[in-house]
């Protein structure tokens, strides 16, 4: 079973997303900010991270590179609040520091499914 690491500040979302991927035969580890979410990714070593960009003590611009320095091959999607940033240089900026796929908010089920099968 593929684990997934979700980093968001909203526990709407981490709810949301934990739901999905359980349901589709994931297991799922939770952090509430890129701080938190470089820890839990050192010590529990997930298949795949979802990660949130604006977040507080850790933002996931920092989290994505930080992360891409240390363990390159490692599959990254961050994800965006539509309404605040929308098609904004921030989802490109995620992309050219190692994210592999980059999404807006609300997530679709079929995207996201489809996104962690590549």
């Amino acid at each position: 079973m593929k684990s997934v690491l979700v980093i968001d500040d909203s526990k709407t979302i981490r709810e949301y997303l934990k739901l999905i991927l359980e349901t589709s035969g994931y297991s799922v580890i939770e952090a509430i900010n890129g701080k938190e979410g470089y820890e839990l990714f050192t010590k529990e070593n997930p298949d795949i991270v979802i990660t949130d960009i604006f977040m507080p003590e850790m933002d996931g611009i920092e989290f994505i590179q930080k992360l891409h320095l240390e363990a390159p091959s490692i599959k990254i999607i961050a994800i965006s609040d539509g309404g605040r940033v929308g098609e904004s240089p921030y989802l490109k900026i995620c992309e050219l520091l190692g994210a592999y796929k980059c999404m807006v908010k609300p997530i679709k089920k079929d995207l996201l499914l489809e996104a962690l099968k590549v």
